[in-house]
């Protein structure tokens, strides 16, 4: 479902990415220019780095691949293209949007936002300069999931 969401020939950012399923994905479709993987829990981002390059990689792929290892927030590579959160609680999604926008760090054409509590926080028109364009909700566990989608005005 939020492969759907993501505009192609663009990055994709995944934060808060655990096994990395969206990023591996877009990654094997090679229609996206930089596939971006980052968490803040060491061992989930070393395996699922030598998972990648063990059993995905391909030299004939274009896209280029980042791991990064620390808090989404305090992440300081521009984050352009298509920005996806998911699976975190909306409190702390919200906390890491402002911590990237104050640092200029948080540049994306689309924003994909799928909170697990709190989608209130995300109810609006506009955020962080980008315009709400639509929202989806996809069904996990048994939870309806509402799946919030932003692109650049």
């Amino acid at each position: 479902m939020l492969y759907n969401e993501l505009i192609p020939h663009f990055p994709v950012v995944d934060l808060c990415c655990d096994h990395g399923y969206l990023g591996l994905h877009a990654y094997v479709t090679g229609q996206f220019t930089e596939i971006i993987f980052a968490d803040q829990a060491p061992l989930a981002m070393s395996l699922l780095e030598q998972n990648f390059n063990q059993y995905v990689k391909d030299e004939d792929n274009p896209t280029q691949v980042k791991f990064i290892t620390g808090d989404a927030g305090k992440i300081s590579h521009l984050l352009t293209g298509n920005v996806v959160i998911a699976g975190v609680g909306g409190k702390n999604m919200m906390q890491m949007l402002n911590h990237l926008h104050q640092n200029q760090s948080l540049k994306p054409h689309r924003l994909i936002l799928s909170p697990h509590r709190n989608p209130e926080l995300f109810d609006q028109p506009e955020l962080f300069g980008l315009k709400r364009s639509h929202t989806n909700s996809v069904v996990e566990s048994g939870y309806e999931r509402i799946v919030f989608v932003f692109d650049s005005i």
